[in-house]
């Protein structure tokens, strides 16, 4: 990874005035959360390995109170590589928070109290005869149309909205189709570990990056497209 250089985080305002500044002595990968004065943050856990710890600073002492290694969380399966988890996004909710970790095809529910994942999300054979089987939803119907999801989201209590790139990458097990992206909405029973694909639509291909929104107000998915596989004149990245 090189040399590791201290990182600076500015909490600031839309006009750019800086209120505290935080400088850190590791570096800080893309994936935040926050809630009241506890921010969420993605560090290397060993010096080696790309964003694969969760740390959990205290915005008022600038303290880190908490670190959690998510190869604890997974185990050794997919610790290959430096790069190992891609760990695109992360938001917080009710005292969890949700994962999205885009090179193993996988959303993950983490419980900051226990530090241990409530369930995880993925096609059935990313976790099929492991530790996290137990704790992998199921589904009656077809199996996720997910691969390398880059965002979920939580939009009521129960469905989740999430940016498929449907990049199969370079972990087997993920859904793949070379034409399009796509925008998910996934209904989650968490008492019964559970789950139902109720909606797929289908969205300009991206390689790399995108993201969704859902607005409530129209029932209208906006989708936001990265890397485009396709560059014409009508598809820009």
């Amino acid at each position: 990874m090189g040399k590791i250089q201290p990182c600076c985080y500015h909490e600031m305002d839309y006009m750019g005035r800086v209120y505290r500044t935080y400088v850190l002595s590791e570096p800080i990968g893309t994936a935040i959360a926050q809630h009241d004065s506890s921010l969420f943050l993605v560090t290397t856990s060993d010096g080696q390995h790309y964003n694969d710890c969760i740390l959990e600073l205290d915005m008022n002492t600038g303290e880190i109170v908490k670190r959690i290694k998510i190869l604890d969380l997974l185990g050794e399966k997919y610790h290959t590589g430096k790069e190992w988890l891609l760990f695109s996004a992360m938001e917080y909710r009710n005292g969890k928070l949700l994962l999205t970790l885009k090179r193993i095809h996988t959303i993950a529910q983490l419980d900051l109290e226990s530090c241990k994942l409530d369930w995880v999300l993925a096609p059935e054979v990313m976790w099929k005869d492991t530790p996290l089987e137990s704790i992998a939803l199921k589904t009656q119907g077809d199996d996720i149309s997910m691969g390398r999801p880059d965002k979920a989201t939580w939009i009521n209590e129960k469905e989740l909205l999430i940016y498929s790139t449907g990049t199969k990458g370079a972990v087997a097990g993920g859904y793949h189709d070379p034409k399009e992206s796509a925008v998910l909405r996934v209904q989650v029973d968490e008492k019964e570990l559970t789950y139902v694909q109720k909606e797929k639509h289908g969205c300009v291909k991206t390689m790399q990056f995108g993201s969704a929104l859902y607005l409530q107000e129209s029932d209208k998915y906006l989708h936001l497209t990265g890397v485009t596989a396709d560059r014409t004149q009508e598809k820009h990245s």
